[in-house]
């Protein structure tokens, strides 16, 4: 299941691609679509990794969004206290591009990485993203 919303005040064009099938779609300002499918994903292969990920700070909260990464089942997400790691996985099995630290301490620094995950492996880390809540 894919779950889409889209709060712009203009349309937002997206492709989505599910195995080796894909579609395009235009979402209406200010709603949400939920895409299912029936049957099996064919995976041939890991997952790519998750691109353009994005680190915003909300009420003393971390928030990180990326880009849907084609063939995943779910994402791992790892933080650090140090740009460039070490990194400790602090969620796994997350199942959409989005995820809300709520135990990051304010005024500390934190740079993270997010990677794809499916049954046959895991890609690698994304590009890393900082923010201070």
């Amino acid at each position: 299941m894919l779950i889409v919303s889209n709060t712009s005040s203009t349309d937002k064009p997206f492709t989505v691609r599910w195995g080796s099938q894909a579609f395009f779609y235009a979402l209406p300002s200010g709603t949400v679509a939920t895409f299912t499918w029936n049957g099996t994903q064919q995976n041939s292969t890991t997952p790519a990794n998750p691109t353009n990920l994005k680190v915003r700070v909300s009420d003393d909260q971390l928030i990180l969004n990326w880009e849907f990464s084609p063939l995943a089942d779910s994402y791992t997400i790892k933080r650090a206290d140090t740009p460039g790691g070490p990194y400790t996985i602090i969620a796994t099995g997350i199942g959409v591009p989005e995820y809300f630290d709520t135990q990051a301490i304010s005024g500390n620094n934190y740079s993270y990485v997010v990677s794809a995950v499916n049954a046959l492996g895991e890609s690698s880390d994304s590009a890393e993203s900082s923010a201070t809540p």
